[in-house]
């Protein structure tokens, strides 16, 4: 008994030594820059620095330990520069993540007005960014990124405007990391003498490990910018392994796969673009499928060599007809007559039109004429087709035809006093009541309604005609 209770005993005097060298994730509360300087100097690996709303000077800073920045609404956290970054190489960084090394990012806005800013976030470790705002980045004419991301990489719901270059421009490098963007909202500088893009994936030199960065509901608008320098163009999507290929690397590589779902890309010089000139093995399989192209000079670019990459399209819209394409020598794009006439709805936090004001035509029948009925010889039905023509509308909004009269005939075709009650059936056979939706309506297609009436409910034998009251409605899909 002395034994194990000495035992016991010995087990926890163990314990109390260790406890004390045991650290724990903490976070740390701040409301201003200094506040805030000083938890980041202060702050454990895996601390998280909570901002509550109000605005944060914060100089360049280089993250070399897990750490999370957490803001109380990405409206309401907003961090200012306290001076320009540099232009070659880490300097260019306002935040820098080292490698090995991760920042979660979130509910917050990055805003360099003021100064040259080359790079708002520049990652060679793993970055998360959720629920971010990035804006006013620029260092000089053609030069400044939202994000540079070299490292693994996870954005989600995150909207940049005014960027000078590139919003998302993510590489790879000799260590696998693969990449997702899912919810990213970029608005263009329109037509400026500068660069747009929303989204660039590459590759350098020195790139040797394949990876895969999965892209969808992006929505990118007004991507128009033109270099006066030498007449470069801009758009949505880029990518392109020119710089691996280029310069050494191996042209038989498989080195990126990209995958672009729900991508909404209007008013653009050109929607995806595929490589980068002739003369170069373009190493990326792209697939581009369930995207809406609109107003674009270009919906799809491809140059490089096909012997090596590839890119391949489903189910896309191209401001409903064939997409516009440029091609390099040889160069061919897989799928492209399997676009679809309408827009494709987005995700519930997309905004996507057609990029034209709503227009469409209801054909509604004018009477319905049953003609001569006998009493007690069962039903009678007539045809009742409603059709849309010309449909052109918002993606989520729908065309709703309903009945708001009763559904009562007159004998002497309508011209006399005797009432006869009808139903009306749509082409499921549903009964129709006053005041409910006969059809529904998002493209042009014709509802095959019916028209029934109940010969036992006849009291004067006679010629009947009726009609009925219709309301139209351009609204949301509940």
């Amino acid at each position: 008994m002395m034994k194990k209770t000495l035992a016991i005993l010995l087990v926890i005097a163990m314990l109390l030594v260790m406890l004390p060298t045991m650290a724990l994730a903490a976070t740390t509360d701040v409301r201003n820059s200094a506040d805030l300087a000083t938890a980041i100097t202060n702050a454990a690996d895996g601390d998280t620095i909570f901002m509550f709303d109000g605005t944060y000077a914060l100089a360049q800073t280089t993250i070399d330990k897990n750490l999370a920045f957490e803001g109380e609404s990405e409206d309401g956290v907003v961090l200012i520069p306290t001076g320009s970054t540099g232009n070659s190489g880490d300097a260019r960084g306002w935040i820098l993540v080292n490698d090995g090394v991760t920042l979660n990012l979130s509910d917050l806005t990055m805003d360099g007005s003021g100064f040259d800013i080359y790079q708002a976030v520049r990652a060679h470790g793993e970055v998360n960014i959720e629920n971010v705002t990035i804006c006013n980045i620029r260092h000089t004419l053609y030069r400044g990124f939202g994000i540079a991301a070299l490292g693994g990489t996870s954005i989600t719901d995150v909207t940049m405007y005014n960027i000078e270059r590139v919003g998302i421009s993510v590489y790879g490098g000799d260590v696998r990391h693969d990449m997702t963007i899912d919810g990213f909202d970029y608005t263009g500088k329109g037509d400026v003498d500068g660069l747009d893009y929303a989204i660039e994936v590459g590759a350098m030199s020195g790139s040797a490990v394949p990876f895969t960065v999965n892209i969808s509901n992006v929505t990118i608008t007004d991507n128009l910018a033109v270099a006066a320098s030498d007449g470069s163009g801009s758009g949505g999507i880029l990518i392109t392994t020119y710089f691996y290929a280029a310069f050494g690397g191996d042209p038989n590589m498989d080195l990126i796969t990209v995958n672009i779902d729900h991508a909404s890309i209007s008013n653009s010089s050109a929607g995806v673009m595929v490589g980068y000139m002739d003369g170069y093995a373009e190493c990326s399989d792209v697939t581009v499928s369930s995207s809406n192209f609109i107003n674009c000079e270009h919906d799809l670019e491809y140059y490089g060599d096909v012997d090596t990459g590839s890119f391949t399209t489903s189910g896309n819209y191209y401001g409903g007809g064939a997409p516009t394409v440029a091609l390099g020598d040889g160069n061919v794009i897989d799928g492209i007559d399997t676009y679809v006439a309408m827009p494709i709805a987005m995700t519930e936090d997309t905004d996507v039109t057609a990029g034209v004001d709503p227009a469409f035509m209801i054909i509604i029948p004018a009477a319905v004429d049953f003609g001569a009925l006998q009493k007690n010889t069962g039903f009678s039905a007539q045809s009742f087709p409603v059709e849309a023509v010309n449909v052109v509308i918002e993606p989520g909004y729908q065309i709703d035809v309903s009945v708001t009269s009763p559904f009562v005939m007159k004998d002497m075709d309508g011209a006399g006093t005797v009432e006869l009650p009808y139903a009306l059936f749509d082409e499921e056979a549903t009964n129709i009541a006053t005041g409910q939706t006969f059809a529904s309506f998002v493209a042009d297609r014709i509802e095959a309604g019916a028209v029934q009436v109940d010969t036992s409910l006849i009291t004067t034998p006679g010629s009947y005609k009726g009609t009925m009251d219709f309301t139209i409605a351009y609204q949301a899909i509940p």
